[in-house]
């Protein structure tokens, strides 16, 4: 089957690809330098309750997006997220302009907005498979992930050098993002989704109402034991991922000294903490944006099983000398590995989900997944905590110790053993 191209795509998805690199790329400018920032003015220990508490709401703003999408429409949902992350997105970059500087009521306003964004995520996913076809989706979902690591890769490269002198103005400029998806929202996209069409459609078919269909299903993957096997291992490796804009970056910028990145590169750059964070963060995008390009013909040349082994293998160890080590040279050359590690792993990972998911709860999967995801989220900034407590050695111990729980977990259902996930529901 021959590619599609971006001109065949759907209208809505040229918008949303074209939004989402807009804002993904100013998002990336402050986010991941949102735990040092509070971790130097509130301390480590009280980062980490703070970010628990507003991944919490992203918790709670996903849940009830996903229950309320299919029950007044798409469209509806993402105009009312994006006001609430653009209200509180202006509100925050005051809390950080020249007349105020207050990580108290940054900390406050973020609360309402990571439940926008959380509010925002399964409309707007759910809008892209109402709009493609299942043919067109891996094409559509390819450009998607592209356009995502690009822009982490642009924003996060610019924040490292500016969030500390300039954040009143990265903020201003997500706020203006924001506002710019919530413009093109509004005046280009249309709704996907009618609420009563799919209402009808369910009396027809005699199934259960919306609200109580959405918890059966949730309790029938929590009993799936393979899938609750594959839940466990990655939260462990999003954990994993997450320490670089967590207790790696926090650590980062209190221990690392100053030094030329390259020290045997003659007029080699002079670099810090703050700014090695964005040029690893960066580091690890392009590697992924470039490396993607060979994970398929690396998937047909070798077993998956070995693949997702020897993938984990290597991510584990690239982040356990990253947790551990203040050289500049060897915080590059981690970097690759772990990202080798991930390009090795991901694609499996994400095959193994699909395998999964049987046909009549896929959605219900997929938001398990992303629950997952805050779960490793709010791990992650409990590891700030934690690593105010113990030596960056026991850290990476604790990394190890994940690494093994992962692969073991995995193998469980890795490939060679995956056989008829879609049965293990009956």
């Amino acid at each position: 089957m021959s590619a599609i191209r971006f001109r065949d795509f759907p209208r809505t998805v040229k918008l949303r690809l074209g939004i989402q690199f807009i804002t993904g790329v100013t998002s990336a400018m402050i986010i991941p330098f949102l735990a040092v920032y509070f971790a130097e003015r509130v301390g480590e220990v009280l980062t980490a309750i703070m970010f628990m508490t507003v991944i919490a709401a992203g918790v709670v703003g996903g849940l009830i997006g996903g229950a309320w999408a299919d029950r007044v429409g798409r469209k509806r949902l993402m105009v009312i997220a994006d006001l609430i992350v653009l209200i509180s997105y202006l509100l925050i970059a005051i809390a950080n302009s020249p007349w105020m500087d207050s990580p108290y009521i940054t900390f406050i306003l973020f609360i309402p907005n990571m439940f926008g964004i959380g509010l925002f995520g399964p409309a707007s996913q759910a809008m892209i498979v109402d709009v493609s076809e299942p043919a067109s989706r891996p094409h559509i979902y390819a450009a998607l992930y592209w356009s995502k690591n690009l822009a982490v890769a642009a924003g996060g490269l610019t924040g490292g050098f500016l969030f500390a002198d300039y954040r009143f103005f990265l903020f201003l400029a997500v706020s203006f993002a924001t506002l710019l998806s919530f413009m093109v929202t509004i005046l280009f996209i249309d709704e996907t989704h009618q609420p009563t069409a799919r209402h009808e459609s369910n009396r027809q078919k005699n199934q259960s109402p919306p609200r109580t269909g959405l918890f059966t299903e949730y309790v029938t993957a929590v009993r799936d034991q393979r899938f609750m096997l594959y839940i466990m291992a990655t939260m462990i490796l999003l954990t994993l991922e997450q320490q670089l804009t967590n207790y790696i970056g926090v650590r980062l910028s209190q221990e690392m000294p100053g030094q030329a990145l390259i020290p045997w590169i003659p007029f080699s750059p002079e670099v810090d903490g703050i700014r090695m964070l964005g040029i690893l963060r960066t580091e690890n995008t392009l590697l992924v944006v470039l490396g993607g390009l060979f994970v398929t013909a690396w998937l047909r040349r070798f077993r998956k099983s070995h693949l997702l082994f020897v993938g984990i293998s290597l991510f584990t160890a690239g982040t356990m000398v990253i947790g551990m080590t203040n050289t500049s040279w060897l915080l590059l050359v981690s970097m690759f590995v772990l990202t080798m590690g991930e390009l090795m792993y991901s694609p499996i990972k994400q095959t193994i989900l699909a395998d999964l998911a049987p046909a009549h709860a896929r959605s219900t999967y997929i938001a398990m997944n992303h629950l997952a995801e805050y779960g490793a989220m709010m791990l992650a900034a409990a590891c700030i905590s934690l690593g105010s407590l113990i030596s960056s050695a026991m850290m990476a111990i604790l990394y190890l110790i994940g690494g093994v729980i992962s692969i073991w977990a995995m193998g469980k259902i890795s490939p060679g053993s995956s056989k008829g996930y879609t049965k293990s529901m009956a």
